[in-house]
């Protein structure tokens, strides 16, 4: 499969780091940007959700005029395979609803294999110009005839949100206003009628090629003329991994102890640990300026202020050090778990032990690494069916831009991660070597490195095969690592 390119150039993204990361919108019309993917291609990737994902219903919301319907899995409302597109699709509600305005957002769509190498590209690009990664990037998509965003004006208040709105179809307008703005103006919050803030507002406009960002503080709206196909990049930029490192553990978790009884128990307990860490960082935020004057009721408004006092008391560090990196040597930084992440280890340091953490805190960054940010694909979405059979004939090259990164965690184990997916091999000396020749972006020849694996496995008392090294090779193949070059 041809790997796809956003045609962004470097230096674009060095100013944009420089003059709009965090600080300002920026709209670029159109004619800039090769666009993420093509409208029916997306429109299958959403039923192919719908069909797959068993938690999908819990990631969408559908409205009918400002009202949050409720869903089941067969409710007809929603995409189905034999709408074939999405111009189908709106018809087929349209009617259905007698012309009554309807909004469809899904969060966190499952891309396939074309969407996540554009994601790739886009991310790695901006990643290097600011030299820090975070972690827990999705898609979204607002869909409807619906002509301003159901809820109102709005941010992303946890984790903190920004945003790259990408139009498919048609064009997209948002309007977005300042923090400072909105809490001296607390009726603007939550407003579906926004008439009279109009002049303080930011007007952002793209179509089909062109851009759109804001910074994760602004209140934004969405302005629709119907049907236009759009997709956003939610890009979660917390420092704080505390959520992301307890899903990790409970893996390594299931892993050591399986179904049994201390397994359980030390999953809960670690479940239980993020999730007060995450109420009591929210509480933090609810109670701040940024929260004030949204529509909420006095009882509600009093369970937020007992909460915040609650866990005011319990002592729990904020986490504000970016996870640095170095751009032109990953396997580097590889070598070294940044600080965000030991912080965020030690909420766990006494539910569970040492090795357990150094596996996670481990697969947790190389994760980061190799998807800079973006959620992985799983390993059958990442596996390619043209991906062709290696054979000690074949000659193989790291896909472009990319690169194997390991990480050795004990002296009998070794972790090697590609495209966010990790591949556990053992600590013998001939895996680093494999990986250096293949990242240096050279074709290598399959029968040169068996032979070299020959040689170093003959020479070494460490339990290694060369059946591990082929086993190795086809993992590397099945989850694109690397591909064949014929």
């Amino acid at each position: 499969m041809t790997t796809t390119h956003t045609n962004l150039s470097q230096q674009f993204w060095s100013k944009f780091a420089l003059n709009n990361w965090e600080k300002d919108n920026l709209a670029i019309k159109h004619s800039f940007i090769s666009p993420p993917i093509a409208s029916d291609e997306l429109f299958k990737i959403v039923v192919n959700d719908f069909n797959t994902a068993d938690d999908v219903h819990d990631r969408t919301r559908f409205y009918i005029g400002e009202k949050l319907q409720e869903l089941d899995k067969s409710d007809i409302r929603l995409p189905q395979k034999q709408d074939a597109s999405f111009a189908s699709y709106n018809q087929r509600i349209s009617t259905m609803l007698n012309g009554q305005e309807y909004a469809l957002v899904i969060d966190a769509i499952k891309v396939n294999d074309v969407l996540w190498d554009w994601t790739y590209d886009f991310l790695q690009s901006l990643y290097k110009s600011l030299g820090y990664i975070s972690y827990g990037h999705f898609y979204s998509i607002f869909y409807g005839n619906y002509h301003v965003t159901p809820f109102g004006v709005h941010f992303h208040f946890n984790p903190a949100e920004s945003a790259f709105y990408f139009p498919i179809t048609g064009g997209k307008s948002m309007r977005t206003w300042t923090p400072e703005f909105v809490n001296k103006h607390p009726k603007l919050k939550g407003a579906k009628n926004y008439q009279d803030f109009l002049e303080s507002s930011t007007l952002l406009q793209a179509e089909p090629g062109g851009m759109i960002y804001w910074p994760s503080d602004r209140w934004h709206v969405g302005d629709s003329r119907g049907g236009d196909v759009s997709i956003v990049l939610a890009i979660n930029t917390s420092s704080d991994l505390v959520m992301q490192l307890s899903q990790m553990i409970c893996d390594e978790i299931k892993y050591l102890y399986g179904d049994s009884i201390k397994g359980f128990f030390f999953k809960r307990i670690t479940q239980a640990l993020a999730q007060w860490h995450s109420l009591n960082e929210e509480m933090k935020i609810l109670g701040g300026d940024s929260f004030k004057g949204y529509p909420v009721s006095p009882l509600i408004r009093a369970g937020i202020g007992l909460l915040s006092l609650i866990l005011s008391i319990v002592p729990s560090r904020q986490i504000t050090t970016k996870s640095f990196f170095n751009p032109d040597d990953l396997q580097e930084s590889a070598e070294k778990i940044p600080e965000s992440i030991q912080l965020a280890a030690k909420k766990f340091k006494w539910i569970v032990g040492s090795i357990i953490i150094e596996r996670a805190s481990t697969k947790l960054w190389l994760t980061m690494l190799t998807c800079y940010g973006f959620w992985p694909l799983s390993a059958s979405q990442m596996i390619s069916e043209k991906k062709g059979v290696l054979t000690s004939e074949s000659s193989i090259q790291v896909f472009p831009k990319r690169k194997i990164l390991f990480r050795q965690v004990d002296k009998n184990n070794t972790l090697v991660f590609i495209n966010g997916i990790g591949i556990n091999v053992t600590s013998h000396p001939i895996f680093p070597l494999i990986i250096k020749k293949i990242n240096s972006v050279e074709i290598q020849n399959v029968a040169e490195i068996l032979q070299l694996s020959r040689t170093v496995v003959d020479d070494s008392n460490n339990n290694c095969q060369i059946a591990d090294v082929i086993k190795f090779l086809e993992e590397l193949l099945l989850y694109r690592g690397i591909k064949i070059v014929k």
